[in-house]
């Protein structure tokens, strides 16, 4: 079948040459090649330039299986066939790589017939297997080796803790804490024991000068061994073993053949064809000794960094005091480079060139203009051009995690030694590729307390990875469940999120789930970013819109109803108070009255009583003067009528008085 333009030109018609009107089961085109896999007769491969045919089997080759279910694109131009036994890998030319479920042999397939084969875009091959689950076969981006006791009898470590590292021409020289030196042979790849070369076998440090390696030994004090005749010279600074001065845990070869000696008792320098001597301004335990190209030699003591001047070999502090230096690292060119608790500096500038927030740094080396730093949560890549950073840990094949105390060596070759507790580590930098791919962040699920929430109620936003979500005021302890899309080593993925609101800052963690309790009324925002395993984050986040709705006595009208009771109640409370007040004001002007017509009584009182007393005489004396004595009965009558109303009056105040008290 032949397209041109998007559009079907003619079909060439191909006869296949099966046996028994064979079931074809897969097909497969790629550079002019024809792959077809057939049920029960193997793989075919047709060639277009020529119409050749080409039929692979079991007979004729190792092929798992003549049972063929899929066919597809393996990495560097491979095809990798799916069949009933296993995997095989088809390279070019016969015979191919095979993979098949051995139960001894870790992360090998789960379980032989496969039945589909797919590549994602992030190179991810995922394997479906009968009833084996899904197989992922990850692309291998880290090229790391590790050296340890488990390895095979060539490869092997006669221990696995490592103390130092050293490199001649043609081999590496390896210290251990257990069983003394071991050497790594360049080209052959051998590793081979060499326990005698040192009186004790707790090897502290490495040095080579010329053709001499220089041990450094934890109650051994040191030892020097020719590199060709492979025979050693052992040295004691006390002819007592257990003196502090044979516990040499730092060692350095000058080019002017000067030794220094990092011991428990401090400094000892060994001059050419003299005895070692003291130095009182390092009086304690040297944690590591190296030298420029200007033969200055550096010291770190107890936090501090000590530089010799290498003509007048004077000793001074050479850092600001206030840093407690964790390692450093001596560039051939010159330059120096230490670390901090959190920071990475140039020696001579003030600000650090890069800070690492919640880990804890330990030894620097540069290799190609990168940086690797070991630390407490694994090995950290920076870049300090484009301030990339990631950190490789246990899920990249390290054996351990925590390598703050881990040094790191760079070979000639560009080669990344590092020394742990768990085997020598070597990464080919040149060879390593980094997941730059961004993730994107998917969401999963959400809980409210312990019951995960009807689908129903999440409404798709205006943008992709955008959603709206109202809950009511009881509803406000969530759990938001979310992943990211990269599947390399997704147990290195991080997440960053805020919720608007209620956050004041972001929050990193490795956790795919977020829980919030006791969120407040309104409106709220909840921003989630991914990473990959590598560090990069994807560039649109997840956002989910919640809108927590009041109770129905915290509506807005709820609030407007008690503000209008508030305002009736402040009326009739005025008006209570005005009232009131006008009452209290009328009894005053009421008393005042009463007052006023109790004076006056008071004062017309005495004069009728004075009047009337003497009426009575009157009409005595006037018995016989009946007119006067109708006159003056008048005039009594009348001034009894008018005391009465005053007394009428009296009484009245007196009975208001007792009333009110």
């Amino acid at each position: 079948m032949h397209i041109k333009n998007n559009t079907l030109t003619h079909i060439d018609r191909i006869s296949l040459p099966l046996k028994n009107q064979g079931i074809v089961s897969s097909l497969y085109y790629q550079n002019g090649i024809l792959w077809i896999g057939t049920k029960l007769q193997g793989l075919f491969q047709y060639r277009l330039s020529d119409q050749h045919w080409q039929h692979i089997h079991e007979g004729n080759s190792n092929l798992l299986s003549n049972n063929i279910r899929k066919i597809n694109k393996g990495p560097n131009n491979t095809l990798m066939l799916g069949t009933l036994k296993g995997l095989s890998v088809f390279t070019g030319s016969t015979p191919f790589i095979n993979y098949k479920h051995n139960t001894l042999v870790p992360h090998s397939l789960s379980q032989n017939s496969i039945y589909d084969i797919f590549v994602d875009d992030q190179q991810i091959i995922w394997l479906g297997t009968y009833f084996g689950g899904i197989n992922a076969i990850y692309p291998n981006m880290i090229p790391l080796h590790v050296y340890s006791s488990r390895e095979s009898p060539q490869n092997r470590l006669n221990s696995d803790i490592i103390g130092s590292f050293a490199e001649s021409p043609d081999a590496y020289w390896i210290g251990t804490e257990e069983e003394g030196i071991n050497l790594l042979d360049k080209k052959t790849g051998i590793m081979k024991p060499f326990p005698q070369l040192s009186r004790s076998n707790l090897i502290k440090d490495l040095s080579i000068r010329d053709s001499t390696l220089y041990a450094a030994q934890h109650g051994g004090g040191y030892s020097i061994i020719d590199l060709k005749t492979k025979t050693a010279q052992h040295v004691l600074l006390d002819k007592n073993p257990l003196h502090l001065k044979n516990n040499i845990y730092s060692i350095y070869a000058g080019v002017d053949n000067y030794l220094y000696l990092g011991t428990n008792a401090g400094l000892y320098i060994v001059p050419p064809g003299k005895p070692p001597y003291p130095v009182k301004i390092l009086p304690t335990t040297l944690t590591d000794i190296q030298a420029d190209n200007k033969n200055c030699v550096y010291f770190l003591l107890a936090g501090r960094l000590y530089k010799q001047d290498p003509r007048t070999k004077v000793i001074r502090l050479f850092t600001d005091p206030k840093l407690s230096i964790q390692g450093f690292y001596v560039h051939p060119d010159g330059d120096i480079w230490f670390t901090t608790a959190t920071e990475l500096y140039h020696l001579g500038d003030i600000k650090p060139l890069a800070r690492f927030h919640n880990n804890t740094l330990g030894w620097p080396v540069m290799i190609d203009k990168h940086f690797w730093i070991s630390s407490k949560n694994g090995l950290i890549f920076l870049d300090p051009t484009t301030k990339y950073t990631t950190v490789l840990n246990q899920y990249d094949g390290f054996p351990v995690k925590n390598m703050q105390g881990a040094k790191v060596y760079s070979s000639d070759a560009g080669v990344l030694f590092v020394t742990t507790l768990n085997g020598l580590v070597s990464i080919d930098t040149r060879k390593i590729t980094f997941n730059q791919k961004k993730p994107n962040v998917l969401f999963r699920n959400i809980f409210l307390e312990e019951t995960p929430l009807n689908y129903s109620r999440i409404q798709q936003g205006d943008h992709p990875n955008n959603y709206r979500l109202q809950l009511r005021y009881d509803e406000n302890f969530i759990t938001v469940n979310f992943s990211s899309s990269n599947f390399i080593k997704p147990h290195k993925n991080r997440y960053r999120y805020k919720l608007e609101g209620f956050d004041k800052d972001w929050i990193e963690t490795s956790t795919p789930s977020v829980r919030y309790t006791n969120i407040p009324e309104g409106r709220h925002i909840l921003s989630v970013y991914a990473s990959n395993n590598d560090g990069i984050w994807s560039s649109t986040s997840l956002q989910i819109h919640i809108d927590i709705k009041p109770p129905l006595w915290r509506t807005w009208w709820a609030y407007l109803l008690y503000a209008g009771l508030f305002t009736l109640g402040v009326h009739f409370v005025i008006k209570f108070v005005v009232e009131r007040q006008m009452l209290i004001n009328s009894e005053r002007e009421q008393e005042k009255k009463i007052k006023f017509f109790t004076q006056i009584s008071h004062e017309i009182r005495t004069p009728l009583t004075l009047i009337t007393a003497p009426l009575d005489e009157i009409i005595s004396e006037t018995a016989n003067l009946s007119t006067t004595q109708s006159k003056i009965k008048r005039i009594k009558k009348n001034a009894a009528k008018l005391l009465g109303v005053v007394n009428e009056l009296l009484d009245f105040k007196n009975l208001m008085t007792s009333t009110s008290s």
